[in-house]
């Protein structure tokens, strides 16, 4: 059986980097493959747009790399016939298309480029509500948008190739930073995936210098601001944004097999850099300096000041299972599947975060060895061996599309004069200034398709009622002029940067038999 199947556009591949990078990549993945072998992996190269390789399976090739529509279809067919445990997409988005999803949440972001539909059955479509039950283990090991030198790809080839697991506690000791604005939500997250919060550094004041020492952690978990086609995070306090994360100050310091989870908005985006006369992205400095996996959006994301919720929960829960022994492919799948679960009925912020998260990293590397405990556990459960924890994964999947509800992709229905008096002093309550535009959304019960027989095809929340979502900008300095974020920004202004100070909070407001019985403020990270 064919265990990883990794999924490229030699077409594409060849356009950026020439016949004799394409021969270096070729002879790249061929050490893979012979590397995954020593570890009892088959490995298979399939170039979707080469007939030879994508006819057994079925559908045409892709000729064209944005694709979306051939590129999903060609992948849906690669399962079926060879059921891989691990699927990596090889190469950036102009390479193998992202999946541009409708954005239910209809903020700032015109669509969600996701890599989700790949990790589901369901077939192409626009609607993130379809594929709220992923069973595929799916990643993306990228090479960096509208690059010429191919080696960067090679230099993470060969990385994929020489991995090794290191022991659960390795990834006990971990850098953690957050926007001060958000430090107990923050302080939660990493009490409860570090048990302590002593490590915590808030910024500002702190960043974007970061040491040696304190980048030297394995475990990286990141709460602060992220902007468009940008190679920097930055902090909040008082109307004040500094950079807190810089992509150039990681090369050196950093340690092979980092893990890395960023709740930061666009903090996963794989861009260009060149055009805007940046360092590359975040993401693809981090994985090009030898860490093993990063998990992050590639749109603005959402999570509460305070409490944890959204982002937040998300990534908990990655990290926790690279913790606990899992692949970063693994991980991405749990903390796809534990955060429907956890959410359901989902409204449109948790359908856009369960959109907008992606796993970059080869899928099969397992940073760490499962600890005592956790074996223990998963032979109590009969979830000893790989393909036992596979099939309960796909079954799980199955279950959660099965009988999840979601609220409609579009808002429908009037509010209320009652409802929207209501709304407006909650808006004020939470230091929100009222918006113009009240949504309301109806929650959609269960789908039950003839594969969900014998499951219970009932919501544990489809009782009825709806969600208002109430947009609302923050009070306070937020909303700056496109000049910059003040003191964060003087010292580098590129004309695409996004200013961060404005975007809207979203107030979420559950209403059950017209009244509100339920409010959760989320903040843009």
């Amino acid at each position: 059986m064919t265990e990883k199947v990794l999924v490229t556009s030699k077409k594409a591949l060849r356009s950026k980097y020439g016949s004799t990078g394409w021969a270096a990549i070729e002879g790249a993945v061929a050490a893979l493959v012979a590397a995954d072998k020593k570890r009892g992996i088959t490995t298979r190269l399939v170039c979707l747009d080469l007939k030879g390789d994508v006819q057994p399976f079925g559908p045409k090739p892709v000729s064209d790399p944005a694709d979306q529509k051939g590129t999903k279809a060609a992948i849906d067919a690669i399962f079926k016939t060879l059921s891989p445990a691990y699927l990596v997409l090889l190469g950036a988005p102009d390479v193998v298309a992202h999946q541009s999803l409708t954005n239910p949440l209809q903020d700032e972001d015109p669509e969600v480029p996701s890599d989700l539909p790949y990790a589901c059955e369901a077939p192409f479509g626009k609607r993130i509500e379809d594929f709220k039950g992923p069973t595929r283990v799916v990643s993306r090991l990228p090479d960096v948008a509208g690059s010429k030198d191919p080696g960067y790809l090679l230099a993470l080839l060969k990385e994929a190739a020489g991995w090794k697991s290191r022991q659960a506690r390795s990834y006990k000791s971990y850098f953690a930073v957050s926007a001060a604005v958000w430090k107990g939500s923050t302080r939660l997250s990493v009490k409860k995936l570090f048990g302590s919060t002593k490590k915590l550094a808030l910024a500002p004041p702190r960043g974007p210098e970061w040491s040696k020492t304190q980048l030297g952690a394995r475990s990286h978990f990141i709460n602060l601001h992220g902007a468009l086609e940008d190679d920097r995070f930055y902090g909040e306090n008082g109307g004040d944004f500094p950079e807190a994360h810089f992509a150039g100050n990681l090369p050196g310091k950093l340690r092979d097999g980092t893990v890395v989870a960023a709740e930061c908005c666009y903090g996963a985006e794989l861009f260009d850099p060149a055009p805007l006369g940046l360092h590359m992205g975040i993401a693809n400095t981090y994985l090009g300096n030898g860490a093993f996996g990063f998990f992050g959006s590639t749109t603005v994301a959402y999570g509460p000041a305070d409490g944890n919720g959204a982002a937040d929960l998300i990534c908990q829960t990655f990290i926790r299972e690279i913790q606990n022994g899992a692949s970063i492919g693994r991980a991405g799948l749990t903390a796809r599947q534990e955060y429907v679960t956890g959410a359901a009925p989902l409204d449109p912020i948790d359908l856009k975060t369960l959109g907008q998260f992606l796993v970059l990293g080869d899928a099969s590397v397992h940073p760490a060895t499962a600890p005592a405990k956790t074996r223990k556990t998963l032979r109590a459960k009969s979830l000893a061996s790989p393909v036992d924890r596979r099939k309960s994964l796909f079954s799980k999947g199955r279950r959660i599309a099965a009988t999840t509800a979601a609220v409609a992709s579009r808002p429908g229905g009037k509010v209320e004069d009652k409802l929207r008096s209501a709304l407006i002093k909650l808006a004020a309550a939470h230091e929100l200034d009222f918006g113009k535009t009240i949504r309301r959304f109806a929650i959609r019960g269960a789908s039950r398709p003839a594969l969900a027989r014998g499951f219970a095809a009932k919501s544990r929340a489809a009782g009825g009622g709806s969600y208002l979502l109430m947009y609302a900008k923050s009070k306070g300095k937020r909303a700056m002029a496109r000049k910059g974020l003040e003191k964060g920004l003087e010292k580098s202004k590129p004309a695409s940067r996004q200013v961060i100070g404005g975007r809207r909070a979203v107030l979420v407001a559950r209403e059950d038999g017209g009244k509100i019985t339920s409010v959760q403020t989320y903040h843009p990270r």
